[in-house]
């Protein structure tokens, strides 16, 4: 029995692949399997410039709202270790959006000075130390971010 277009039932020819098709999918897969690396490691150093930057603006933040809360705060010297507690408080607060270990944790420093009789400076000192996911030569194991927030406050 024969088809319609002069081969037997079943049989089908298939079409012959010149040598030069062969080469050109071989050279795709070989670019391909150079590129996909490349890329990846640019996607994740990408996500990880932005971690870091993201981690920056709320550090910045809770050092800026500590501050403020402090200068808006007044106290006495017997009130003074519940006012630092207030802004540790307000501060720790801010940072939960960085979603850290309590072992990494930021490290808070609030200070009050007397600038002379009328002012004091209210300073909130925050440093963390971010750890990116991917460690190359490119980014270190450790980012420092290191923010001070400092302002006047009438007495």
């Amino acid at each position: 029995m024969q088809s319609n277009h002069g081969t037997p039932y079943g049989l089908h020819r298939r079409p012959r692949k010149s040598r030069i098709t062969n080469r050109r999918h071989a050279s795709t897969a070989i670019e391909a399997a150079v590129i996909t690396p490349v890329l990846l490691l640019l996607v994740a150093a990408a996500i990880d410039y932005s971690r870091i930057y993201h981690a920056e603006i709320i550090v910045t933040q809770a050092a800026e709202r500590g501050a403020l809360y402090g200068a808006s705060e007044n106290f006495v010297d017997d009130t003074k270790a519940a006012w630092e507690t207030s802004i540790r408080d307000i501060v720790t607060e801010e940072l939960e959006q960085l979603k850290v270990p309590a072992e990494d944790a930021p490290e808070i420093t609030i200070t009050a000075t007397a600038e002379n009789d009328l002012f004091f400076l209210v300073t909130v000192d925050i440093e963390y130390k971010f750890k990116p996911l991917i460690v190359s030569k490119f980014i270190p194991v450790e980012t420092d971010i290191h923010r001070r927030q400092t302002i006047r406050r009438y007495r």
